[in-house]
């Protein structure tokens, strides 16, 4: 009892901790396992399908009572979000990079299943046994085992769905028995459900938060009908160029789940950079939305991050994936402004 109490008051230190111990954790397994370049990536994204899934299904959870959370910093509608990336690290890596030794890459639907039920399993006797100190619960229904198993089920489910969709585009199944991958459409759709909330609703907060707390003066102003045209221009030229690179490229505006064909139709025949047009402008019009120097600053880090990130390392992924097509290219479409 010592103990716990001493944990609760120093639980940003035991936050810290956790989460260095799964990050430790997941740099173990990487040594250990050693998954080649492609499966860290796929891994990667898996895990980041699995923070996301399971935030949302978290949140179901707490709306219908399972549990509630302690009031924390660093948290989302009452969720630690640290506790979802320690998930994701602790559970989300392992979960798929050992499922390339077994079940492996081609096997049964049963051989699946059974590995889920495995990791399901697990993890609830591991929440069943460490209840006492799951420290960021602050209260938990007599039921909670029934919605812990469900939200098991469901997001670890998921996370093996996605991680073995990555890149598939056309086959008929992904390799889990007969279940057919999560096509690149709905790949994009769930990448974007996560960027354009973290990097335009989330993030901007943030900068503003930290200036106050800095002891900065921030005083944002609103610039009228600006605003909604430049997001209605984004989400327009960035949904156009979704839907080509997954129609016609097979793949996703991630760039570790790239399209497969070289996409040169669509805004593509005008620019080449139309997704990261529609970035800039969706943060244009966030800026207008709440002018401050705070908004001004995370703009400028914005268009500063699309010339070097996407602008200089994309062209050269591009150039190797698609060699001298992509040259011809480039020679026929400026980056940024149609040619006259």
């Amino acid at each position: 009892m010592a103990a716990r109490s001493f944990v609760l008051n120093h639980f940003t230190l035991f936050r810290s901790t956790l989460f260095l111990s799964c990050a430790g954790y997941a740099w173990i397994l990487y040594g250990w396992l050693r998954p080649a370049p492609q499966a860290v990536r796929n891994g990667l994204l898996a895990a980041l399908a699995q923070f996301w899934i399971g935030l949302w299904a978290d949140l179901a959870c707490v709306h219908f009572g399972a549990w509630t959370y302690r009031t924390l910093p660093f948290s989302i509608a009452g969720i630690p979000i640290d506790l979802h990336i320690d998930w994701s690290l602790l559970w989300g890596l392992g979960l798929v990079w050992l499922s390339i030794r077994w079940p492996g890459r081609k096997t049964t639907g049963a051989a699946w299943a059974l590995y889920l039920v495995a990791w399901t399993a697990f993890t609830l006797l591991f929440d069943a046994a460490m209840a006492h100190w799951l420290l960021f619960l602050d209260t938990a229904a007599s039921w909670w085992w029934v919605a812990d198993l469900a939200f098991l089920a469901t997001v670890q489910g998921f996370t093996l769905w996605f991680y073995r969709s990555i890149g598939l585009a056309g086959e008929p199944r992904c390799g889990i028995g007969a279940l057919p991958p999560i096509r690149p459409y709905l790949r994009s759709l769930f990448y974007m459900s996560f960027f354009v909330p973290f990097f335009f609703v989330y993030l901007p907060g943030r900068v503003e938060d930290a200036a106050r707390a800095m002891g900065f003066a921030v005083t944002p102003v609103s610039i009228p009908l600006a605003p909604p045209v430049l997001a209605s221009l984004a989400a327009i030229l960035g949904g156009w160029a979704m839907h080509e690179f997954a129609s016609k490229g097979l793949g996703t505006p991630v760039p570790w789940d790239p399209p497969r064909r070289l996409v040169d139709s669509g805004p593509y025949a005008f620019v080449a950079n139309p997704m990261q047009i529609s970035g800039i402008l969706l943060t244009l019009a966030l800026l207008l939305y709440r002018f401050s120097w705070p908004a001004l600053l995370y703009f400028v880090d914005v268009v500063a991050m699309v010339g070097a990130v996407f602008g200089l390392l994309e062209q050269d992924a591009l150039r190797d994936r698609f060699g001298t097509a992509f040259e011809a290219y480039r020679r026929r479409v400026r980056r940024s402004v149609p040619k006259k």
